[in-house]
């Protein structure tokens, strides 16, 4: 139910007479229903408008809410990636290894005059050596392929040794070098191969002497490694 009140201006009322009612009790009926209506719609209008009010301070509070955590957030996210950002002073810089000493050079040798191969030697020729230079040596004796010999004896530098039993025809090779490999029958450094250019004959007894010399009747010549 609503109820309209007019009210006139008080400039429309000029020249009015108003009469004065004769029994005014309907009137005051009416004036009292009026008013409690008019209070009751006053009453549902303020409670509709502070609810209304409170939905948006609820929503205001949500928006705020919302709005400071995104902002927490951010503030974190970019808080990590600040920290995972590597920094000059916290980049770790390569391990220094250091240089490791060069290991010593080994100088190994064999017995002078030690037989450090052979394949029979049961024959009855014989031969002295003389190794007057500066190197050691080794003097493969062999009836062709110096890689298959009948004996190899080891002659240090500046010494004597003499190999016994070689049987029939043979050749005589030589090489020299520093520091002897016995698994390999060889020098790991500054090998040097040669050969005596003639055939000794095993049923004599024969005498070489390995430095040059004025006046020698032996030839050599340098051969590939063997």
């Amino acid at each position: 139910m609503v109820v309209v009140m007019m009210i006139a201006h008080p400039e429309n009322l000029k020249g009015c007479r108003f009469q004065q009612p004769s029994d005014d009790t309907p009137v005051r009926a009416m004036l009292s229903a009026a008013r409690d209506i008019v209070s009751r719609e006053l009453f549902w209008l303020n409670q509709t408008w502070i609810e209304r009010v409170g939905i948006i301070v609820k929503r205001s509070v949500f928006v705020v809410a919302a709005v400071s955590a995104a902002v927490v957030l951010s503030g974190c996210d970019d808080t990590t990636k600040t920290g995972s950002a590597p920094t000059p002073s916290s980049t770790l810089a390569a391990p220094v290894v250091p240089s490791l000493p060069d290991l010593p050079l080994l100088n190994r040798q064999a017995g002078n005059g030690e037989v450090v191969q052979q394949d029979g030697l049961t024959g009855a020729g014989s031969l002295d050596i003389d190794n007057g230079n500066d190197v050691d040596c080794a003097i493969v004796v062999t009836n062709g392929d110096p890689k298959s010999p009948q004996a190899t004896i080891y002659v240090r530098a500046n010494s004597k040794a003499t190999l016994t039993g070689i049987e029939g025809t043979y050749y005589v090779y030589m090489k020299s070098g520093e520091d002897w490999d016995q698994a390999t029958l060889s020098f790991t450094r500054d090998q040097q191969f040669s050969k005596f250019d003639d055939a000794f004959d095993g049923d004599s007894d024969w005498e070489i002497t390995l430095q040059k010399s004025i006046g020698g009747n032996a030839s050599t010549s340098d051969v590939p490694a063997f």
